[in-house]
């Protein structure tokens, strides 16, 4: 993995979904072959020179980042991202993971402390056509809403357009993000999206806004989507998938709270393929389809539960006790 040198607070950050924040590459805090040969303790010790980190002996590397910046770090080709704890609680700190090729892992991740700036925790996509994971990880702490408009692409995941492989997010919490907890639709819907498959497992998502969990390919199951008033959005946005994509939502629950919209399926003019087993959705009268929505269900009930499922971390501390 490869880290760019931190941005500032002052410096132009903004960047949209659609360039799935892909920078040019710059000179960096740590090399990418330097930073693979440390161990955790050796990291924390090159990087905490500059002011960046300090170890923790616990297990797993603690990354604390300075006031007013935003550091970004690049998971490439075949590698894993794991046990590290991204402490942004000071003013306007963050950090961005970004992982763009093909076979890597990223587990055992926390982020603590509101997001304050203007790119998403993380940015992924698998564009070798094959699988990449996100495990056990804690995106919860929610967003600084002084900084930056509301609705720009603050905290959660965005899967890019040229996702051509399989997506596994496993055990991977998101609450108060201000654009979506889980933005997986882009490949199976954009016009250069390459129509990769997204599938979360035992996921938790709450109070985000425009939606909880948004594919146009791929699987739902064992997951809970649950709005308590702040930041409401569908729990569960099905977008029409091209090319025969279909989304299975299979043990799942969703409650939209004030919003209007529990299930959403499908947009104007299109065909959206789906089907929902054993799952909860509330009130009853929340489910809308738009276009021609074919919808398989089965076993579909209006008393949706909300907890947190077996593997998910519930706080930053919760990723690294197992």
């Amino acid at each position: 993995m490869a880290r760019e040198p931190p941005v500032t607070a002052d410096a132009d950050t903004d960047e949209s979904p659609a360039e799935t924040q892909t920078r040019a590459t710059k000179p960096r805090l740590l090399n990418r072959r330097a930073y693979l040969g440390l161990t955790a303790g050796a990291v924390a010790g090159v990087i905490g020179a500059s002011g960046v980190a300090t170890a923790r002996d616990a297990g797993y590397e603690l990354i604390e980042v300075p006031a007013g910046t935003h550091e970004v770090i690049h998971v490439e080709d075949g590698e894993t991202f794991e046990n590290v704890l991204f402490d942004q609680t000071a003013n306007n700190a963050s950090v961005s993971l970004v992982a763009h090729g093909t076979n890597w892992t990223v587990r055992n991740v926390a982020w603590r402390g509101e997001f304050s700036h203007q790119s998403r925790a993380l940015t992924c996509s698998d564009r070798g056509g094959n699988t990449s994971r996100v495990e056990n990880v804690y995106i919860g702490d929610g967003v600084d809403d002084s900084v930056g408009a509301a609705r720009h692409p603050q905290l959660g995941i965005w899967v890019a357009p040229e996702h051509s492989g399989r997506l596994e997010f496993d055990g991977v919490y998101v609450e108060g993000a201000n654009d979506n907890a889980f933005y997986a639709s882009a490949p199976g819907t954009n016009a250069n999206g390459q129509r990769g498959t997204v599938h979360f497992t035992n996921c938790y998502a709450k109070d985000n806004w425009v939606s909880g969990f948004r594919l146009a390919g791929g699987t739902v199951e064992n997951c809970v989507a649950v709005n308590t008033g702040r930041n409401d959005g569908r729990p569960l946005w099905v977008w029409p998938g091209r090319d025969g994509l279909e989304v299975e939502v299979r043990d799942s629950h969703f409650i939209s709270g004030n919003y209007a919209h529990g299930y959403d399926f499908g947009q104007s003019g299109q065909t959206t393929h789906a089907a929902v087993v054993d799952s909860h959705y509330a009130p009853a009268d929340s489910s809308r389809f738009q276009g021609n929505v074919q919808l398989e269900e089965e076993n579909v009930g209006h008393e949706p539960r909300d907890f947190v499922p077996e593997g998910c971390p519930d706080s930053p501390d919760a990723v690294f006790d197992a």
